[in-house]
């Protein structure tokens, strides 16, 4: 990940075993509270290539976001980059407990993407929970908006400390939020707190953007509790996710329709699709954000691949239904592109 746990990384040694009550790739929670991480191995970690041999190749690049906090952003250039590039701001799904960028599976997706849509795209990698539970995560990739804001009125003044590839290549008057799963759900809290409306209390809070413009939010397969069902209440891996993230069911870091959370019709969001999976268990949580947003008077397509599974588009990179998924985000991008 970004970072390791600190002290309770270490191997879990007691001299009574505690029995495991969480477990996921390389993350386990034992009983007694005590969080251990395995560190990535090499082997599946994408290198990042600021200079690939093949011109035909998406450059890549990782950034220092917060040296405190160990948050990092990657860079991705598409091949033969022009200027005025649309920034794709992403953040990775993973229930805020889990993955960094540099992972095949996410670096290899982000890849074809910017190659896709003729888009910069910066991933972000934030802070992850237990350690670190709710809001982290939204601060973390809200600082990440504001770094983009910060290169955009440095470009914008000629300023040399901007980052080249964002100097050379971007358009801050385009920059859309998009994320998977958890990410998804971080695409809508971030988009808030930039607009002035956060379910947090921050001291990001009063800044404002003003060299960089939303101009949508596209949320994959979002991890929301609106719209939930018996099923998903009583199920207990997310009843345990939400515990570990410090948040209740119905608490307005996760439920973006809940009566304490900020009103959707007094913000003015930017169009948005959600995205949602047919086999995918959170179906019902994102049609009720769709749902809530229309509700508000905002503007959103529903787009559903009936036969799919959560987060496809990462895990199956040979499925049919991907082509078409990224046909969809480049027009969503480039809404004024012709087709031929």
């Amino acid at each position: 990940m970004a970072s390791l746990a600190s002290s309770a990384s270490a191997a879990h040694e007691t001299e009574q075993e505690v029995p495991i009550e969480f477990q996921d790739t390389n993350l386990v929670i034992y009983s007694d509270g005590t969080v251990q991480r395995t560190p990535w191995s090499p082997a599946q970690l994408a290198t990042a290539c600021p200079s690939p041999s093949d011109p035909d190749q998406v450059a890549t690049k990782d950034i220092v976001l917060n040296p405190q906090h160990g948050t990092m952003l990657r860079l991705f250039l598409p091949p033969s980059p022009s200027s005025g590039l649309p920034v794709l701001l992403y953040f990775h799904g993973g229930g805020f407990m889990n993955f960094v960028t540099a992972l095949h599976p996410l670096n290899a997706y982000l890849t074809r993407l910017a190659a896709h849509c003729a888009a910069l795209v910066v991933s972000v990698d934030y802070r992850l929970a237990p350690e670190h539970p709710l809001p982290a995560a939204y601060e973390d990739c809200f600082e990440a908006l504001l770094w983009l804001e910060k290169q955009a009125e440095m470009a914008a003044s000629g300023d040399s400390r901007c980052e080249a590839w964002l100097a050379d290549h971007a358009d801050f008057s385009r920059c859309i939020l998009i994320g998977d799963s958890a990410g998804g759900t971080i695409v809508h809290y971030v988009g808030m707190q930039a607009l002035g409306h956060g379910s947090w209390v921050s001291d990001q809070e009063q800044k404002r953007l003003k060299h960089v413009t939303l101009t949508g939010m596209l949320l994959c397969h979002p991890f929301f509790s609106c719209g939930r069902d018996e099923k998903q209440i009583h199920d207990e891996r997310r009843r345990k996710l939400l515990r570990y993230l410090n948040v209740t069911i119905d608490s307005p870091l996760v439920d973006p329709l809940s009566s304490s959370s900020p009103p959707l019709a007094a913000v003015h969001l930017p169009p948005s699709i959600v995205f949602v999976a047919g086999q995918d268990m959170l179906k019902h949580c994102g049609i009720a954000y769709h749902d809530g947003l229309l509700k508000a008077g905002k503007e959103s397509k529903l787009s559903c691949r009936e036969e799919e599974e959560h987060v496809f588009h990462i895990l199956k990179p040979n499925s049919p239904h991907i082509q078409p998924f990224l046909d969809e985000v480049r027009d969503f991008i480039h809404p004024n592109l012709s087709r031929n």
